[in-house]
């Protein structure tokens, strides 16, 4: 193994040891700063909602500013202790490769910083935290330096190694996390006309959200699933009084989403319910003309490439980006036999930093010219 490819291994499996919880990346961010601080960084900004941090490249020459997005924050998910590099914090691990995403931003980093006298314009380095939450980008906005473009990318198990997934528009759907608390008022089990609770109205809950839903891997995909519903206790004695309901909404747009709040929210107003939305996931919609370059990209250093027919389902608060600036979020294939995001068993695969980074280069030296 060379050199670099063991260097940046080490780097990612380091990372991995750290796993952190959304808004919890301390020690992550901690190491971040330490592998940076080895770099030629011109302006550095830590501490950004949470542990967040932003570090800034300088080029020799005129040109845009384009920023990379990494996320730092890993899952509750239990890993097995024998593999070597395992979490150290029980009941956290990355199963979504965020461990991989920073060691790809780090190599681009330092190929930028090595190379700064051939570069173009500014490398702004994005380590955002929560974005499992939904809740990270969105508070970073607020500390970015202005910018021309914002890239970023996810692994994607199950695709060859290295095979770009491209989109021209929507890239991941919205999706949404409805609270619903609804007042009531408990009664004796033998005496259930006194009592006022959620109990009569879970079928039209259950018809509505059918009704909401179309399966269909087109522009009027939508999904709202019941993931949580308490009402009453466990008693035989007493009728359900309070009750709380998770729904999570999903979409092929925004517009839908908008959509299925009012719906939901006509059919929860005359009971009186109080609404929260939580983990709340624009689309991710790409600027169109930077899928065109990077399928171009792609083409002349014959990196295999797909242009997606249809976005994927989960969601990523990349999308946030979409209000400051033109951007662009692809997938990269982890392999075949790579095991699913989210599995107690997947690791990021680390033949990827090279490939990652060897699309970046071409990417960003196109941009730059642009």
């Amino acid at each position: 193994m060379c050199q670099t490819k063991k260097k940046w291994q080490e780097i990612r499996r380091d990372l991995h040891q750290r796993a952190e919880l959304a808004g919890q990346e301390q020690s992550t961010a901690e190491y971040l700063l330490q592998i940076l601080d080895s770099m030629q960084v011109d302006e550095l900004k830590t501490g950004l909602a949470g542990h967040g941090i932003i570090a800034t490249f300088v080029g020799a020459k005129a040109g845009p500013s384009i920023a990379i997005r990494a996320d730092m924050d890993a899952l509750p998910i239990q890993e097995d202790k024998s593999l070597v590099y395992h979490s150290f914090n029980e009941q956290v691990s990355h199963k979504c490769g965020h461990d991989g995403h920073m060691s790809i931003a780090l190599a681009v980093c330092d190929w930028f910083a090595q190379n700064k006298d051939q570069m173009k314009g500014r490398l702004v380095a994005i380590f955002q935290p929560a974005e499992e939450t939904g809740e990270g980008a969105a508070l970073m906005l607020q500390h970015l330096p202005t910018i021309d473009y914002c890239l970023g990318l996810h692994n994607i198990p199950g695709e060859k190694l290295g095979k770009l997934l491209i989109s021209h528009e929507i890239f991941a759907c919205a999706s949404a996390g409805m609270k619903v608390n609804l007042p009531g008022i408990s009664s004796h089990a033998a005496e259930p006309d006194k009592a006022s609770n959620f109990y009569p109205h879970i079928q039209g809950l259950y018809d509505l959200t059918q009704s909401l839903c179309c399966d269909q891997e087109n522009e009027k995909f939508q999904v709202v699933s019941l993931t949580y519903l308490q009402v009453g206790q466990r008693s035989f004695g007493l009728t359900p009084g309070p009750s709380e309901i998770y729904l999570t909404l999903r979409s092929y747009s925004d517009q839908q989403m908008n959509h299925i709040k009012a719906k939901l929210e006509e059919f929860f107003r005359p009971l009186k319910a109080k609404i929260e939305y939580c983990e709340v996931f624009p689309a991710v919609v790409n600027s169109g003309d930077l899928g065109q370059l990077a399928q171009a990209v792609a083409s002349e250093k014959q990196i295999a490439f797909q242009v997606m027919d249809f976005p994927f389902r989960w969601s990523e608060d990349f999308a946030h980006y979409q209000k400051v600036s033109k951007t662009f979020f692809w997938g990269i294939g982890s392999g075949q036999d790579q095991l699913h995001l989210h599995h107690p068993d997947y690791d990021f695969n680390d033949e990827l930093v090279e490939k990652a980074l060897y699309f970046y280069q071409a990417f960003l030296i196109q941009l730059q010219n642009q």
